[in-house]
């Protein structure tokens, strides 16, 4: 298996990951054009205000995607780092159990974030379509049973969380045994 060069694995994976930035990094922006005008639409000073619930719905549905943008911008970012240190054969470093640990913990912030957000976005629609002649609330139990909370919260991003952070563990075994195994010699 060829390491070094143009066409060596590192240097292929170097050139997709550079591509999925650029192309996340446009993504998040071209994402930005929407939830600022829907914002300016139901908040700002906008000539044009709409009272319709659906756009709020929409509007907390662009944030979502736009945090995950940001995320996945960010965990490109630390994947960029490890491909240049697997590139110059840095394996089991410190470093390396860093950046694997911080991609674990941008996608639980992610999950956490995901949740949060689609949790208000189960309220938003009832709590909108309160009507003021039917002084009628609903209760905030009607709204989270067990079913939308469990619902609500992203398992397969969870899992994967969970499976980085087991790798990063590996890595850290792995750079253990390299700093015995450099000590006995």
């Amino acid at each position: 298996m060829k390491t070094f060069g143009k066409n060596s694995i590192s240097s292929i994976l170097r050139i997709a990951i550079d591509v999925m930035l650029i192309t996340e990094i446009l993504a998040v922006l071209w994402r930005l054009v929407p939830i600022i005008s829907k914002y300016n639409n139901i908040y700002g000073h906008s000539p044009v205000h709409f009272e319709d619930p659906g756009i709020k719905y929409l509007f907390f549905n662009d944030i979502s995607i736009f945090i995950f943008g940001i995320v996945a911008i960010l965990i490109t970012l630390q994947l960029r780092k490890l491909i240049n240190a697997f590139k110059r054969e840095i394996i089991f470093d410190l470093e390396n159990v860093k950046r694997v640990k911080t991609i674990s913990i941008f996608l639980f912030i992610y999950v956490i974030v995901d949740f949060l957000v689609a949790l208000y976005k189960q309220y938003l629609p009832i709590h909108l379509a309160e009507f003021p002649e039917t002084m009628e609330k609903v209760s905030i139990t009607d709204i989270y049973t067990f079913k939308n909370i469990v619902a609500a919260i992203n398992f397969k991003l969870l899992f994967v969380s969970i499976v980085i952070y087991i790798i990063a563990s590996v890595f850290r075994i792995g750079h253990d045994l390299k700093e015995e195994t450099s000590l006995t010699i």
